[in-house]
């Protein structure tokens, strides 16, 4: 890689699992291929309309901010208020056309519930990512907007805001009992192990370990 891609993007704090706050330095390099890999993966029109309706303390909002910036589409910014004000957030989406938005699970089905949800779900892309997602959420959200396609997304801090995806279909035939997490990004390795960092078998409980273009500095 040239020595610029190597440089300093972003530092951004989680506690992760200890409770103590920590930086993850994250380099050009790192964002390049998580956001050239997310947009292969949306498969949208460009350039779009993008939606941020979280908080820039964490990374969730990254994808769809770089993704407007480095794509000269729309980024709107939604603030704290009106994203916890399902009436709101509906007025604004009626307002200003939103293709692809990116919630966590638990704040999308608060907003649903509490009304307005055809106007509240993207036109085009709705990016589930930051918790489990539910069956019972993904019903409501294709009850409401059969249109609008859904992908699930996980991914620690530490691997560049996102390691796998799952494109939810319109009638899945099976259904486990919780939204997958789907296959990884290009450039990015996962694997299942067991406490002998042997693959664990099909069936059997083990670590995500991650691997790849998309692993933070260090």
């Amino acid at each position: 890689a040239l020595a610029s891609d190597r440089s300093l993007a972003y530092v951004i704090y989680t506690s992760g699992s200890t409770g103590k706050p920590k930086g993850v330095a994250v380099e050009h390099c790192q964002l390049s291929h998580y956001l050239s890999s997310i947009l292969e993966q949306l498969g949208e029109p460009l350039p779009a309309s993008f939606a941020i309706a979280s908080t820039f303390a964490a990374d969730l909002g990254h994808t769809m901010m770089f993704a407007a910036l480095c794509t000269g589409g729309c980024l709107h910014i939604l603030s704290a208020e009106r994203t916890t004000n399902a009436a709101a957030f509906a007025t604004y989406c009626q307002h200003h056309a939103i293709d692809c938005l990116k919630l966590v699970p638990s704040h999308l089905a608060a907003l649903l519930a509490a009304g307005a949800p055809a106007h509240i779900v993207p036109k085009q892309w709705l990016i589930l990512g930051g918790e489990a997602a539910t069956w019972e959420l993904i019903d409501a959200i294709q009850q409401h907007t059969p249109s609008c396609r859904i992908l699930n997304h996980y991914g620690p801090t530490e691997t560049t805001v996102g390691t796998l995806t799952y494109t939810v279909p319109s009638l899945p035939d099976v259904r486990p009992a919780t939204v997958p997490l789907g296959h990884p990004l290009p450039h990015t390795q996962v694997y299942i192990l067991d406490d002998q960092l042997q693959p664990a078998a099909i069936g059997i409980p083990g670590d995500l370990y991650i691997g790849g273009s998309g692993l933070a500095r260090g």
